[in-house]
């Protein structure tokens, strides 16, 4: 059984921007079918919101839209550390100056990344206002949501 809040789980995004919600989505989905000892969090104001959460902590994940040039509902997984960010995770637009992947440059370079550092990003198809997720992106969610149970189930009875 993991220690207390070992695990965490954050679901980044904007709701109201469609697809860019699918971080969210997947927190949602996850929050109630979780062990003891799993935290989720759903959006951060800011990369740097991600050092203090992940301090301490054996594993994080981080489910985010991604805005490159994949099919949409593609999923892109990043495993660190061992793995660098490519560059088209480097580049996702954002309404904030410091994103996910500088909370990683940043972190790596002070040697506070936590011990395992999952990252899965959800190409979208349509970022302008609404609600509504396209089709590919919420079968891509329900993919991740999928993995993610899987993983932490061979944690928990690890």
């Amino acid at each position: 059984m993991p220690d207390p809040y070992s695990i965490l789980i954050v679901g980044v995004g904007n709701t109201f921007r469609s697809d860019d919600g699918a971080g969210l989505e997947v927190a949602r989905r996850l929050r109630d079918r979780l062990p003891d000892g799993v935290e989720v969090v759903e959006g951060i104001g800011d990369g740097t919101d991600l050092l203090r959460l992940w301090d301490g902590r054996k594993k994080v994940y981080i489910v985010d839209a991604l805005h490159a040039d994949l099919s949409a509902g593609e999923i892109r997984r990043f495993d660190l550390p061992g793995e660098r960010l490519p560059a088209e995770y480097a580049s996702i637009q954002s309404t904030h100056s410091f994103n996910i992947a500088d909370a990683v440059e940043l972190a790596d370079t002070l040697a506070a990344l936590p011990d395992s550092l999952t990252i899965f990003g959800i190409q979208g198809a349509v970022f302008s206002t609404g609600t509504e997720m396209s089709e590919d992106v919420m079968k891509a969610v329900k993919q991740v949501v999928d993995a993610i149970l899987i993983e932490i189930d061979e944690i928990d009875t690890v």
